[in-house]
């Protein structure tokens, strides 16, 4: 029997290796490999040899792990593309959007953020009906709990509803889709052109590029425990620790259990234990530092809504006429 291939893309630097090695291990805990193959793939410019070592080594018959580097791909626009990077992203949060060209033998995979933890099989989101929809993903839970974030990604980004606003952290991508629409050629002619002010990148990005063509899956395949509402254990599929608060920092933070469980069945266990504040005043600084920090994207929100050259008004108008589209 031929099995279908599930192919799964991870963008990750070298830092976040060890937690990405924890998504990983979640997934193929929970994973059928009676049923499918999967391919992992890690998009990356960075990661040492060592960590690449460590990850392979959790393979299994079923799963294949494929580092694939996109240095090359990045070079050319590296400096416009860190120009609008806030302090808490890297530039691999940009690699989901050239998944597409890069990767043509494909016309559907799955895109996970590192800071996840899976507790189903991601088969099932994969095979998710879209029609010509060009991306699947969940309404960002930040946007359902901030009314300043809802007025933004109305008034800046330019969707129609704040529950349209995707996060892009868990994407089914319809690549064959985002080929034809030419998303990627798209964010390049508009980087260069404009290089809007964001709060969420390449999030921005493709929320107002794919506008209208997204279908929504429940929240329970990206969910926020730092955001979202109660929870039946049962109802989890996803776990997605977004934003500042990380599992590796508050080992008992909601939901962090889930990330343990799997972190302590890869090479990185004592590593990631380490990463724990336990000190009182070390964990009154760093919370003190990420509620600055969401305060400081508010403030960000409304600066960008002022802007006349923000997604909404600058996309209302352009036609890309100096693209070939």
């Amino acid at each position: 029997m031929n099995k279908q291939l599930i192919p799964v893309f991870f963008s990750c630097d070298d830092n976040y290796a060890p937690y990405l090695a924890v998504a990983i291990k979640s997934l193929i805990e929970n994973g059928n490999n009676d049923k499918y193959e999967y391919e992992i793939n890690v998009l990356n410019t960075d990661i040492s040899k060592e960590n690449k070592e460590k990850i392979v080594r959790l393979e299994e018959d079923g799963y294949k792990i494929i580092f694939r580097n996109v240095s090359k791909q990045i070079e050319k626009i590296e400096k416009e593309l860190a120009s609008r990077l806030r302090d808490y992203y890297s530039l691999s949060i940009y690699y989901r959007i050239f998944i597409p060209n890069l990767f043509k033998e494909y016309d559907k995979v799955l895109y996970l953020d590192a800071d996840i933890v899976i507790v189903d099989d991601v088969a099932k989101l994969f095979n998710i009906e879209m029609g010509d929809d060009l991306l699947a993903g969940t309404t960002d839970g930040v946007v359902r709990l901030v009314d300043e974030f809802k007025d933004y990604v109305v008034d800046a980004v330019g969707v129609d509803k704040w529950d349209d606003y995707i996060n892009s952290g868990v994407l089914v991508m319809n690549t064959k889709g985002l080929r034809k629409a030419k998303i990627e050629e798209k964010f390049l002619y508009l980087l260069t052109k404009y290089n809007f002010d964001t709060v969420a990148p390449d999030q921005d990005y493709l929320n107002a590029l794919c506008k209208n063509r997204i279908t929504h899956f429940e929240k329970y395949w990206d969910f926020m425990p730092n955001v979202d509402e109660d929870y039946k254990d049962e109802d989890l599929h996803l776990i997605h620790y977004n934003m500042f608060q990380k599992p590796w920092n508050y080992p008992d933070m909601r939901c962090a259990e889930y990330f343990n469980k799997y972190a302590e069945m890869t090479e990185y266990y004592d590593f990631i234990k380490s990463q724990a504040i336990t000190d009182p005043k070390e964990r009154k600084a760093k919370e003190q530092a990420d509620k600055d920090g969401a305060a400081g994207m508010i403030v960000i929100t409304n600066n960008i809504m002022n802007d006349p050259y923000n997604f909404k008004r600058v996309m209302d108008k352009e036609d890309y006429s100096e693209i070939d589209v």
